[in-house]
């Protein structure tokens, strides 16, 4: 299982939550966050963004990579930043699921 963590403009989230329905992929956790960052030697300030997870099974990664790219897409500075980490366990506490069943 792997992690997608994705930094994306606030107004794109709508759009990239569509896309992952359609893979069937429909849950996820949102942060409305804040960054900062520095693109072409230019330092930008704070920024209104959203942080969203998701947790899914190994063979979906990819398209749930190529979907939040899609959908958080404009071709500006600032669409953003996608990060995928390896997840160990997951477990449902209600149901006490544990692995790709709890997702």
């Amino acid at each position: 299982m792997k992690r997608i963590s994705a930094v994306i403009k606030s107004f794109k989230l709508a759009e990239v939550r569509d896309a992952l329905s359609e893979l069937g992929l429909e849950t996820m956790t949102v942060c409305e966050s804040k960054g900062w960052g520095r693109e072409r030697g230019r330092v930008f300030d704070f920024v209104p963004r959203v942080c969203i997870e998701i947790v899914v099974p190994d063979e979906s990664v990819e398209a749930a990579i190529y979907a939040i790219e899609k959908a958080s897409f404009t071709g500006r500075t600032g669409d953003g930043m996608i990060f995928v980490t390896q997840v160990d366990e997951a477990i449902r506490i209600r149901t006490m699921e544990r692995g790709e069943l709890a997702l």
